[in-house]
């Protein structure tokens, strides 16, 4: 394989590849976001609602990174 980062996505954890891990945790970023806003509207939340924009951007900053590395394996 001709190109280092593929070839690093690809590696296997467990018998599964890495790339998979990073959209599980993608995943769990995004929902954990839409509990924080959840809580936040309810008032179940103790901290503001900062946390909410702070954890969504975290979130598509995230699946930005996993999209890219995911593109890189068919480049």
């Amino acid at each position: 394989m001709a190109n280092p980062i593929a070839a690093y996505i690809i590696q296997r954890v467990f018998g599964i590849p890495l790339i998979v891990y990073g959209g599980v945790f993608t995943i769990l970023c995004f929902l954990i976001t839409a509990s924080i806003g959840i809580l936040v509207r309810k008032d179940k939340w103790p901290y503001s609602f900062n946390w909410h924009l702070g954890m969504a951007y975290f979130s598509l900053t995230i699946a930005l990174v996993h999209a890219l590395l995911a593109i890189t394996l068919y480049l």
